[in-house]
């Protein structure tokens, strides 16, 4: 089915994996931050924790949607010209090299630390430029006239056509539904509720819905982005710096060893409990004895 044409369930799907996969990379995102000790910073720092989870959530959001809405007006759709996109403000994998929010170790430990100022600002560089390519570029005919994707209309045209009338049209109908649903509560449920998206400017009510809510995504997630760059910049002084908190990345692992030793205890009792083909009681798995060597053949 062409994009153009989605229906309401596949533009649900679409926007749904948007998120789990922003909710995914965030995840793993925190998890290099935290050297793979989520769980325990999360219990020395839960607070901490949580910002940076919420933070990293809204980042990669926004990487995705605003990729997405960029490579739509700038490239038609097509993925022919992505690099031209990706690389105007290059950053290692959207975040830079292993560097923590946390003042403790981030990644593996061969990794070297990165402070990280670079990378926040590299990220609002890019965002810079994708914004620019957006708004400040109006090209009917494509680029230097070329043909196939050189040849597409690229800019604000696009951009317009693609996302701002449908989120016009859905916001239209979204208040005469709201209009809809208060006369029709005052008459008691009497009467019909007026809830649909029209099918305008060349794309089902499905399609129409995606395009406002991807639009919807970016502006705010974006926005809060953003904020937190400009909050870590400006407060976080160990995060640009890359230092990193003795006490604290001794309590973190501590904590993390308990955790693991708390898990192979609970092993232990569940492999224990285990019946076994007689139906007795499995016992914990032991060390096997060595046997004595067996005299040579002669």
């Amino acid at each position: 089915m062409a994009l153009n044409a989605l229906s309401a369930l596949q533009a649900a799907s679409a926007a749904l994996g948007i998120l789990l996969s922003a909710k995914t990379m965030a995840a793993m995102q925190v998890a290099s931050e935290t050297g793979m000790r989520s769980e325990a910073a999360a219990a020395v720092l839960p607070r901490r924790v949580q910002a940076l989870q919420a933070w990293r959530l809204f980042a990669c959001a926004a990487e995705l949607t605003a990729f997405a809405g960029v490579s739509q007006a700038v490239l038609g759709g097509e993925w022919g010209m992505t690099v031209v996109v990706s690389v105007l403000a290059p950053s290692c994998c959207m975040f830079g090299f292993p560097v923590s929010a946390l003042a403790i170790p981030a990644g593996d430990s061969g990794w070297p630390q990165s402070p990280g100022a670079p990378g926040l600002l590299l990220a609002l560089l890019r965002l810079g430029a994708w914004l620019l390519l957006c708004v400040g570029v109006d090209r009917p005919q494509g680029l230097l006239g070329g043909s196939g994707t050189l040849g597409r209309p690229m800019g604000w045209r696009v951009l317009e056509e693609a996302f701002l009338q449908p989120a016009a049209t859905v916001a239209e109908a979204t208040a005469a539904c709201a209009v809809s649903a208060g006369g029709w509560a005052i008459a008691a449920g009497k009467g019909a509720l007026d809830c649909k998206v029209p099918e305008t400017h060349g794309m089902s009510s499905g399609t129409m819905l995606f395009r406002a809510l991807l639009l919807l995504l970016c502006v705010s997630t974006t926005l809060l982005y953003v904020l937190g760059i400009l909050g870590n910049l400006l407060l976080n002084g160990p995060y640009r710096r890359a230092d990193v908190d003795g006490e604290l990345t001794i309590a973190v692992e501590e904590k993390q060893a308990e955790i693991e030793a708390w898990a192979d205890a609970q092993k232990e009792i569940a492999y224990s409990s285990l019946p076994d083909v007689e139906g007795t009681v499995r016992e914990s798995p032991e060390e096997p004895e060595e046997q004595p060597a067996s005299a040579p053949l002669l």
